[in-house]
């Protein structure tokens, strides 16, 4: 069966850099196959997930329109993921042969929530170790962009499915997926009670550690865009108020 569009999830500047180059060689090929036959033909489709982490941390409001990694952007991308504005941008200039799109995620949460272990990991360690205080990498003074795992998924379909509309047209193909943004402090201090842990949170910062400065990443933004020309609509909006749920299914996973 053929493939018509690939949705590259992979968030490894590697992986992804080979996953494109593969992607343009077979999309002109494809091209000069339709071209050699004398007719017209849909290029393949890339959809390139990336994530908001790109506009660094600020306060300041930013859009999926707002310059990424440059001089002049608002702020500029934690270490982790400074190489994703490059990457974005060669996405987008392989529109010669591939309609190319890229979707930014915010923090994802629900399900086994992996990614909240070095937040959520010092409370449980505390609780079970019987200290009277948790540790937590944490700047207080952070506010995370969030977003529920499924309405990432419903994104991604709503994408898949506008790709061809959206590719060639005037519109730019980049958007941001946010649900709501919330403190971290108050996400931490409704773990810790839903862990059961009753002893002093101590949020430290994140220090030197690359992953740990990209996780306190404030970000004002919103998905205005992608819910008007892609149709989506998100359902699961609110990561604190659902904790108790979400912090079962951590400590179970």
């Amino acid at each position: 069966m053929p493939i018509d569009i690939v949705v590259d999830v992979a968030g490894a500047f590697s992986d992804s850099k080979y996953v494109l180059e593969d992607l343009k060689r077979a999309g002109k090929e494809h091209l000069d196959r339709a071209a050699a036959a004398g007719i017209k033909s849909p290029k393949l489709g890339y959809t390139y997930g990336s994530g908001i982490w790109v506009h660094g941390s600020s306060a300041a409001r930013v859009t999926d329109l707002s310059p990424v990694g440059v001089p002049h952007a608002t702020a500029q991308p934690p270490a982790l993921v400074a190489w994703r504005p490059k990457l974005e941008q060669e996405v987008l200039a392989a529109n010669d042969v591939l309609d190319a799109m890229v979707v930014r995620p915010v923090l994802v949460y629900e399900r086994s929530g992996a990614i909240w272990n070095s937040f959520f990991g010092p409370i449980l360690h505390a609780l079970q170790s019987g200290a009277s205080s948790a540790s937590v990498p944490a700047d207080p003074a952070s506010r995370l962009a969030l977003i529920h795992v499924d309405d990432v998924a419903s994104e991604y379909l709503a994408a898949i499915e506008k790709l061809p509309l959206i590719a060639g047209t005037s519109v730019y193909p980049v958007f941001d997926l946010v649900t709501s943004q919330e403190s971290l402090k108050e996400i931490l201090e409704v773990a810790a009670r839903e862990i059961g842990f009753r002893g002093k949170l101590e949020l430290v910062g994140p220090g030197e550690d690359a992953f740990m400065q990209a996780m306190n990443t404030s970000v004002s933004a919103g998905s205005e865009r992608a819910v008007q020309l892609l149709g989506w609509m998100p359902r699961r909006v609110g990561f604190v108020m659902g904790m108790q749920a979400l912090v079962k299914a951590w400590e179970v996973s």
